[in-house]
């Protein structure tokens, strides 16, 4: 295993983890999930719609109840925002500009930092002291 990778993503994981913004999405896979999937979907959100989009979430951390119940907090929160439509199950979620200038930053810094690992660092991993 590489060290320098490994230490990499801790420290990413790390910055994820103290990012008030990011944190309440890392707590567990779903919630990480739907947080990439409406990324990837910034620019032109789907038509499906709120319960079509917990359709979409592929990871069963969390049931749609709780999925929806999480979606409708960070709506309070100010951290998704819901697109109206004259039938609610078809209002679309969307993330806030401020959540994804935060994650694009955090995954770019990663991405700077992988290429730079040295391929001469693989050795067998141990885990880095508690503090």
């Amino acid at each position: 295993m590489n060290l320098d990778t490994l230490r990499i993503e801790l420290e990413h994981e790390r910055r994820i983890g103290a990012s008030p913004k990011l944190s309440v999405f890392r707590r567990n896979a779903t919630t990480w999930e739907l947080l990439l999937l409406l990324a990837c979907e910034h620019a032109r959100p789907a038509d499906d719609g709120l319960y079509g989009l917990v359709e979409r979430v592929h990871t069963d951390h969390l049931s749609a109840p709780a999925l929806l119940k999480f979606i409708r907090d960070r709506r309070n929160d100010g951290l998704l925002h819901f697109e109206p439509h004259e039938k609610r199950s078809k209002w679309r979620v969307k993330v806030d500009d401020t959540v994804l200038d935060e994650l694009q930053s955090h995954f770019a810094l990663r991405d700077r930092l992988l290429p730079k690992a040295s391929p001469r660092r693989s050795q067998t991993f141990s885990c880095p002291p508690q503090s």
